[in-house]
Parts: structure tokens; sequence; C-alpha cells
């Protein structure tokens, strides 16, 4: 997801994010807590996607807020959210 996210691949993101979580809906293998932390992040890259296409301070600033609150705890990959929220924060101002 990352990688796809840096090159800009947004639909092709799209479709891995919705294959991965239909994996993990019907998935026996991955026990409940990484599910959830894996879930809340494909969540997190596919709002930032959305972001990227349609400017929305206000939501930007709600997804920073709850990867804030939610930091290693239930979200994988946090400080490289973080980032790319900063990075969208930044184009916004442009």
């Amino acid at each position: 997801m990352k990688c796809l996210y840096e090159l800009k691949a947004f639909e092709n993101a799209i479709s891995h994010i919705d294959a991965y979580k239909h994996f993990l809906k019907h998935s026996k293998l991955i026990k409940d807590a990484p599910k959830r932390k894996l879930w809340n992040f494909l969540n997190c890259v596919k709002e930032l996607i959305k972001l990227n296409t349609k400017a929305d301070e206000a939501a930007l600033f709600n997804l920073k807020k709850r990867i804030l609150n939610t930091r290693g705890k239930e979200i994988l990959y946090s400080e490289w959210l973080l980032e790319k929220v900063e990075n969208l924060v930044m184009s916004y101002e442009l």
C-alpha cells in the first residue's frame, strides 16, 4: 500500500485495499488485534487517497487527530501516515 501511495497509483491502491480488506474479513489465520491494526491502516490510506484527489482541510485535521490518538496502539505505520498527512497539509497551504 505504501508503495502504491508513494507512486500515486491511487486506483491500484484502492483496488488492493478492497482486496486486502476482503481477505482480512474472511481470514482465520490472523488474530483480531493485528487484523484491527491493519484494517485501521488501510482505512487511513484510503482516506489519504481521497484527500489527495479532493482537498478537505477539516477531514485532514480529523485524520491527523485520529492517527495521533491511536498512535502505535491501534494502527500500523502511524509515523508514515503522519508524515503523509503533514505533506498534504503543506500542499494545501500552497
